[in-house]
């Protein structure tokens, strides 16, 4: 399992992005407001939807939390 604790505009963040790009799409169908955990499946589709994204996060300003705190998600995939 993963963790990632998100607050309540990070996920207002990640939904106003929404649909337009994967990596958006798959985190706003699997998670919410406070502490997430997240299965191995789910974050292997994360991760599919962020390598097809092509740049790291797009629509995210590489200078806030959130940023930081999806590149660590995505970085600790093992």
């Amino acid at each position: 399992m993963y963790s990632l604790i998100l607050t309540d505009q990070d996920y207002a963040d990640i939904c106003w992005v929404g649909h337009r790009y994967g990596w958006s799409d798959v985190l706003s169908r699997i998670t919410c407001p406070g502490e997430n955990h997240i299965s191995e499946v789910d974050m292997w589709d994360f991760s599919k939807a962020v390598e097809d994204d092509g740049p790291l996060f797009p629509l995210l300003d590489p200078r806030s939390d959130l940023y930081e705190k999806l590149v660590i998600l995505w970085q600790s995939i093992v």
